[in-house]
Order: structure tokens, then C-alpha cells, then sequence
């Protein structure tokens, strides 16, 4: 099986898999729904950024299936754990790859393709990719990453948005919502660097990873449909407007904007 074939089989395997994971409570339901309707766009998401590189059909379909299995361990996660936090569970790119394994879900692919989709998912949720990993292996494991990133921001700033919010709701990871935001995590953001889960005191520690992701974007047009949707600019509505805050959110859109308005190529690099 190749090409379209083989996506519309793997898609009706992961919604059969994650069907076996809806109950009647309606409040365990709603993680399920959230995380089959992120895999969906970010499966979307994918596939625009492999329209937009122009890479070939064949490797476009490997970046969906990619997409569109890199959080199915997540059901299992919150079935067993009721979060999405893996400091409190466990790391859900594993489980994805356990998963998948366990039950023969990229059957139908070539041998090296299997190992590169695992591969790709197994990294897609790390800190960062290991500098040893290079050329076709690296390319797909940066793609799915942009577009996790993607729509994340987009449910983020959603639930941002909300009149009312619950610590519990998985969302927020559990996180605290008041006014207070951690050093560490403004240090981070300031010096370009990424802001580390551990050091996530807060909700506002949340939203500063969040925008510190823009220093982790691989591909030029990620940034363009990052800076299009405004999603760095929806966090930073929601932080307090505190002078340290409006001079990081300042960094990170310089260097969003230069980095799209350089003559700076496909990737956007380290």
C-alpha cells in the first residue's frame, strides 16, 4: 500500500484505537476529544508545511503518519493517569512508540519507514534533538515538532481565553493561574533559550515556554503561519504587562520577524 491508500487505512486505525478510550462520563471524554481533534490539525498542519517545502508526495504522507500518530499514547496516558503531565505520569512520546508497537498500527509501511515515523515521534515532545541526528531522520523529526508546536499555540490561546478555568483541567497541566511568573522562566526567554518543564511554577511559566518555542522553529514558513495567526502575540495578552515581560515578548518578535524577513532559506536553523 502506498500513498493515500495506506493514510486512509492508518487514519481509520488510530480513530478505532482512540474510540476504545470514550465512556460515559463526560468529563473523561473531553481530554479524549481534545487530543483526537489536536491530532487532526496537526496532522493538517503537517501536511502544510510539506506542501509549503515542497517535498515529495511519498515523504508528505510519511509526515502525516507521522503526525497523526505522535500523541496516541496520550489516551492511554490520561486513562491510566488522569493527566496529560508527564512529570506525573509518564513520558508520553514512549508510550506513543509502545503503543503503536504493541499494537502493529504502522503495519502496511516499509521496515525503514516504521523506524523513522518511531523515531520522529520519540523526539517530538524532547527538549531537543540530538545533534548526532542528521539529514532525512532530523528534517521529519523538526516538521512534526513545528507542527505540534503549531496547535498547541492554537489550544492554548484558546483556553487562555476562557471566562472560567479549573487547576485540574488538562490544559493547564495542573499549573497555578494567578499573577506570578518564575525568574528561571523569564531568564530563559531573554537569553533565547528554552524554558524547561521543571522550572514551571505557574501558568505564566506555561505561556512563556510557550512563546520561548519560537527559538525551537526549524522552517521559515512555521514562523510565517506562527506571526499570521498571532499566537505569540495571544500569550503575551495574557502575562502581566510588567516592563520584563514586554522586553522578552520584545526579543522573541524581533527575532520572529527577522528570521522571516532575512534572506534566511527554508530552515531556520540553530
Amino acid at each position: 500500500m502506498t500513498g493515500i491508500i495506506l493514510l486512509d487505512e492508518l487514519k481509520k486505525r488510530f480513530f478505532d484505537y482512540v474510540d476504545d478510550f470514550y465512556s460515559d462520563s463526560d468529563k473523561d471524554n473531553q481530554p479524549i476529544q481534545l487530543k483526537r481533534d489536536h491530532t487532526r490539525r496537526v496532522c493538517r498542519n503537517a501536511r502544510m508545511l510539506a506542501n509549503k517545502l515542497k517535498i515529495s508526495e511519498h515523504e508528505a504522507v510519511l509526515a502525516e503518519v507521522m503526525a497523526l500518530f505522535h500523541d496516541i499514547g496520550r489516551f492511554k496516558q490520561y486513562q491510566v493517569y488522569q493527566t496529560f503531565k508527564d512529570a506525573d505520569s509518564e513520558n508520553h512520546a514512549a508510550l506513543s512508540v509502545s503503543e503503536i508497537k504493541t499494537h502493529s498500527l504502522l503495519d502496511g509501511l516499509a521496515q525503514d519507514e516504521i523506524e523513522l515515523v518511531l523515531r520522529a515521534i520519540e523526539y517530538h515532545n524532547a527538549l531537543k534533538i540530538p545533534d548526532h541526528v542528521k539529514g532525512r531522520e532530523r528534517f521529519f523529526m523538526q516538521l512534526l515538532r513545528d507542527a505540534d508546536k503549531l496547535d498547541i499555540w492554537k489550544v492554548f490561546g484558546e483556553y487562555c481565553e476562557l471566562q472560567t478555568k479549573s487547576s485540574t483541567d488538562s490544559v493547564s497541566l495542573g499549573l497555578s493561574d494567578n499573577n506570578h511568573y518564575s525568574d528561571l522562566a523569564l531568564k530563559a526567554v531573554c537569553e533565547r533559550k528554552i524554558v524547561q518543564m521543571p522550572d514551571l511554577k505557574t501558568l505564566n511559566d506555561f505561556k512563556l515556554l510557550q512563546i520561548s518555542w519560537v527559538y525551537d522553529l526549524n522552517f521559515v514558513p512555521t514562523m510565517e503561519a506562527m506571526m499570521e495567526k498571532g499566537y505569540i502575540e495571544r500569550l503575551y495578552a495574557f502575562l502581566p504587562q510588567t516592563r520584563e515581560i514586554e522586553e522578552a515578548f520584545d526579543r522573541v518578535y524581533q527575532y520572529a520577524e527577522w528570521v522571516v524577513s532575512s534572506d534566511y532559506g527554508a530552515a531556520v536553523g540553530p
